[in-house]
C-alpha cells in the first residue's frame, strides 16, 4: 500500500466524521461547508482510485477497491441524509419557522471563501505529495537504472576476460600438438624402420 493512499485515507475518515457530526447536528439544512466537505470527500475518493491503478499486486489491489467502494457508499449515504435534511428545513421555512441560514447569507459567503480557500490548501498540498513520491520514485529507478548498467559494464569485461583466456588456452593447445606432432613423427619412423 502507498504512502499517497495512506494520507488520503487519513484524511477521508477524518472528515467522514466530521460530515456525519454536521449532519446529525444540522437542524438547518445543508449548508456549503457541508456540501464542500462531501465534494473533497469524492476528491479523495477519486485520488485513492487513481493511487490503487499503480498498485501491481492484484489482491492488495482488489483489497484496497473494496475498501474505496465503502467509502464511496458511506459518502453517498451522507449526502442523501444531508439533501434530507435540506429538504426537511426548506418545508418547514414555509409553515411560517425562520430560514436562519438564508438570513445568514452574507456571513456565511465569507465562511464559504474561507472553506473553499481550505479546500485548494489541502488539494494544493495532495498534489505537491503526489509530485514528490513521484520524483522520489523516478529518482530510485534512475539509480537502480545505473547500478545495473555498471553490474552489465562489468559482467562484459569479464565475459571478455575469460573470452581472452579461452583464446590463449587455444592456443597453447594448438601449440602443444604440434609439438606432440613433431615428437611423435620420428617415434614412427623407428618403428616402421624396425
Amino acid at each position: 500500500m502507498t504512502e499517497l493512499f495512506n494520507s488520503y485515507e487519513s484524511d477521508l475518515e477524518k472528515l467522514l466524521s466530521q460530515i456525519a457530526i454536521q449532519v446529525q447536528s444540522s437542524s438547518e439544512g445543508s449548508t456549503s461547508s457541508e456540501l464542500k466537505n462531501i465534494n473533497t470527500a469524492k476528491n479523495l475518493i477519486k485520488q485513492m482510485n487513481i493511487e490503487i491503478q499503480s498498485i501491481t499486486n492484484v489482491k492488495q489491489k482488489g483489497e484496497l477497491k473494496t475498501k474505496v467502494n465503502h467509502y464511496k457508499q458511506q459518502v453517498e449515504k451522507l449526502e442523501q441524509e444531508l439533501k434530507k435534511s435540506n429538504l426537511l428545513s426548506g418545508s418547514s421555512s414555509f409553515n411560517g419557522k425562520t430560514d436562519h441560514h438564508a438570513m445568514d447569507i452574507s456571513s456565511t459567503s465569507g465562511d464559504d471563501h474561507k472553506q473553499r480557500m481550505l479546500n485548494s490548501t489541502q488539494i494544493l498540498k495532495n498534489s505537491s505529495k503526489t509530485l514528490e513520491m513521484a520524483d522520489k520514485v523516478l529518482n530510485e529507478t534512475e539509480q537502480i537504472a545505473q547500478e545495473s548498467a555498471a553490474t552489465v559494464r562489468q559482467h562484459s569485461e569479464k565475459i571478455k576476460q575469460i573470452q581472452d583466456k579461452m583464446y590463449d588456452l587455444e592456443s597453447e593447445v594448438r601449440q602443444g600438438r604440434k609439438t606432440v606432432d613433431r615428437m611423435s613423427r620420428p617415434a614412427i619412423v623407428n618403428l616402421f624402420m624396425k
